[in-house]
């Protein structure tokens, strides 16, 4: 697991249902070594090393791969390391402008035309997670003000239903 200190993206290939690749991207370092070494996503797709991310390129050179019968040891610029030696590095982009970015499922984004890579200096931390930027204290009272407004109108529309009817009923009336 991985946290970011700073605005980035880890770069994945992602296969699609029918077994199409692309290169997509997420902020989610939730990943896992495989019983090959490769370092995948909690979905199965590959996290790509630094020369995959920075060419928006895929393919098995382009994956990270471990043993994964060694412990591995994660640098904040995302270097990899084994018995103290330097395997990979994990791929760490962001981009210039994010409304060149859409949401792509759960937790990927994919670029439309326009997008531009630029360098991070982004850091990770090995062994934590990022949390939610959501308050859920503050969203529930939120919510219950809402749903009190909402009340309060609907309240307000059945009475003047109400005195609309009786008027319409007492100008009937002669």
């Amino acid at each position: 697991m991985w946290h970011w200190t700073e605005r980035a993206f880890f770069a994945i290939e992602f296969r699609s249902k029918n077994g199409g690749t692309s290169i997509k991207y997420t902020r989610d370092g939730a990943f896992t070594v495989d019983r090959n070494g490769y370092l995948m996503t909690k979905d199965g797709d590959y996290v790509l090393n630094a020369n995959g991310a920075a060419n928006t390129a895929g393919g098995q050179a382009n994956y990270i791969r471990v043993n994964p019968n060694l412990e591995v040891t994660i640098d904040t610029d995302g270097t990899i390391y084994q018995n103290n030696t330097a395997v990979a590095r994990i791929g760490i982009v962001d981009f210039e402008n994010y409304d060149y970015l859409e949401k792509y499922g759960e937790n990927l984004y994919d670029t439309v035309p326009g997008a531009r890579l630029i360098a991070s200096d982004a850091r990770i931390e090995q062994g934590c997670l990022e949390m939610s930027n959501v308050n859920i204290v503050t969203e529930m009272v939120d919510m219950i003000t809402i749903t009190r407004a909402y009340e309060a109108n609907q309240k307000i529309i059945t009475t003047i239903d109400e005195t609309l009817d009786k008027a319409v009923n007492a100008v009937g009336q002669v």
